[in-house]
């Protein structure tokens, strides 16, 4: 069984999108699928550096208010069972299902983040942004805004 299919199929079976946002299961859910397609973005290019894990970091304790302990905890889960990108459509359609628009909107970004975080896009990076863009229902004009957001957090992000 995949990284995605334990994750993904376990925690979502029979969940509908109604579930309170507050709720620590469905808050549970987003923190593990948001670290698990930033920790397969990081490996699109088949390299997980060091700067990569640091932005990772950054980011999952600036949107869930963990602490490093979490974090490294969930990676590990993460790391230890990445799949390649052309088995996450299902996945994509959990989380398409299930997250607020916001809610996707912000693991766009937090991905077009840690792509730029290398300075270095490939064009692994970009096929499955593109993918995971297209499958959670986010437009070009959407991603625009994205890039504007994330041109503009960068110009503010200090580790």
């Amino acid at each position: 069984m995949g990284m995605f299919d334990k994750i993904f199929k376990k925690k979502f079976e029979n969940k509908e999108r109604t579930l309170d946002r507050n709720d620590p299961v469905y808050r549970n859910n987003l923190k593990i699928a948001t670290a698990a397609l930033l920790v397969l973005m990081a490996h699109a290019d088949d390299q997980f550096t060091d700067l990569e894990h640091t932005k990772i970091t950054f980011l999952l304790k600036k949107r869930f208010g963990i602490q490093d302990a979490e974090v490294e905890a969930l990676l590990i889960e993460c790391k230890d069972q990445i799949i390649p990108e052309t088995q996450v459509q299902e996945t994509l359609k959990f989380i398409d299902k299930n997250f607020y628009f916001d809610e996707k909107y912000d693991l766009m970004k937090y991905l077009y983040m840690l792509m730029l975080a290398d300075m270095d896009l490939s064009v692994h990076e970009v096929k499955l942004f593109t993918k995971i863009s297209v499958a959670l229902g986010i437009n070009k004009l959407a991603l625009e805004t994205i890039k504007k957001d994330v041109e503009r957090e960068n110009d503010n992000y200090h580790p």
